[in-house]
């Protein structure tokens, strides 16, 4: 973590202002190791973090696709397979075939 810490200290010295064409100036950080750039420091964070010298540790089960960052395994299963995951907003919804009946039985009390 000390190593992680010290690498993100040298990659924010080296903030470089870029000239686009519109003569805006857009300061962006570079990875140390691989060199991407990237405009906020936490994607530099993250790519260090969780990316640069990695193995994707995320697998498709449908497929051979792998990703390093769970949204974008997710992202790929809903693209190239068609499949949603509702697992997340699953425990949301009612039953309304019992709702309807426990309602009957109150109207007709």
């Amino acid at each position: 973590m000390l190593l992680m810490r010290q690498r993100m200290r040298n990659a924010m010295l080296t903030v470089t202002n870029i000239k686009t064409e519109a003569n805006d100036h857009i300061s962006k950080v570079f990875c140390p190791d691989c060199g991407r750039g990237y405009k906020l420091k936490s994607s530099l964070r993250n790519h260090m973090k969780w990316e640069c010298g990695k193995e994707p540790q995320f697998n498709c089960q449908y497929c051979s696709y792998k990703a390093k960052q769970k949204m974008h395994i997710t992202r790929h299963i809903e693209r190239m397979h068609k499949v949603i995951d509702y697992s997340s907003v699953m425990h949301n919804v009612v039953d309304l075939s019992s709702v309807k009946k426990e309602s009957m039985e109150v109207d007709k009390a």
